[in-house]
C-alpha cells in the first residue's frame, strides 16, 4: 500500500512537470503555476510559483509591449508557501 502511494505521488509529479503553460494552452501545471491577478494600461500583477516565474515575466512583457511600453518590475512579495505575487509597471 505504501509503495502504491509513493508510485502515485511520483507519477503525478512527473505528469505535472511534463507540460507547462504554452501560448496555445496557458493553463499552468502543478509546479509551473502563473495566473494574472489584475492588468490595465499602467500595470500587470501576476501570482506565480518559482518555476512559473519565466512565464510571468513573458506575460508581463507581452502585456506592456502590446501598448508600446516596457515592463518595469515594481514589487514582488511572497504569497503563501511557494508562490510570489509580482507587479510590473508599463512605462
Amino acid at each position: 500500500m505504501k509503495l502504491q502511494s509513493v508510485a502515485l505521488a511520483l507519477s503525478v509529479l512527473v505528469a505535472g512537470c511534463a507540460a507547462g503553460p504554452t501560448p496555445e494552452s496557458p493553463k499552468a501545471n502543478l509546479l509551473a503555476r502563473a495566473s494574472i491577478m489584475s492588468q490595465n494600461e499602467r500595470s500587470i500583477t501576476i501570482r506565480h510559483s518559482r518555476w512559473g516565474q519565466s512565464t510571468a515575466f513573458k506575460w508581463a512583457d507581452e502585456h506592456c509591449r502590446a501598448m508600446g511600453k516596457a515592463p518595469v518590475p515594481s514589487m514582488s512579495a511572497p504569497t503563501g508557501v511557494s508562490d510570489t505575487t509580482s507587479t510590473w509597471l508599463c512605462e
